[in-house]
């Protein structure tokens, strides 16, 4: 447990000085520490809700992780391939214009959605590959 305990502040030590996050809460580095062995490339960004995202690459994956500032996570995304969508999901996308990003989203509850981005446009999907809702980028 000690040597966690080490292995955790260090990684911290290093996010934060790598990343100048001093603006990020104790807890929510703790926690991405925590849930993240050895992530590369991290970039912290504070989002208008008053919430974290840690952009960063694990185990070759391109990833983001969304805190609320007590380190509760909200949702994890990792990118995929734009034929890994959901087949529906991919259909209605494509219809819309070019599919330049895709995405699969966890909630905190474990609910897991799919994101294409359209035109700047992030188009949000069930796992069925229904619509649920878009937002602008």
């Amino acid at each position: 447990m000690k040597a966690f305990i080490i292995l955790s502040l260090i990684v911290i030590s290093n996010i934060a000085i790598a990343q100048k996050t001093s603006d990020i809460p104790l807890a929510v580095r703790q926690a991405f520490a925590r849930q993240y062995t050895d992530p590369k490339s991290i970039k912290w960004n504070v989002e208008k809700d008053n919430k974290y995202e840690a952009s960063f690459t694990y185990h070759r994956a391109h990833m983001s992780a969304v805190y609320n500032a007590d380190g509760s996570k909200v949702e994890t995304e990792t990118k995929i391939a734009i034929d890994n969508l959901p087949d529906a999901a991919r259909k209605y996308a494509a219809a819309k214009g070019k599919i330049t990003e895709a995405a699969r989203i966890i909630k905190a509850d474990g609910t897991t959605v799919y994101e294409a981005e359209v035109d700047g446009v992030d188009l949000l999907f069930d796992t069925a590959g229904k619509f649920l809702s878009q937002s602008k980028d």
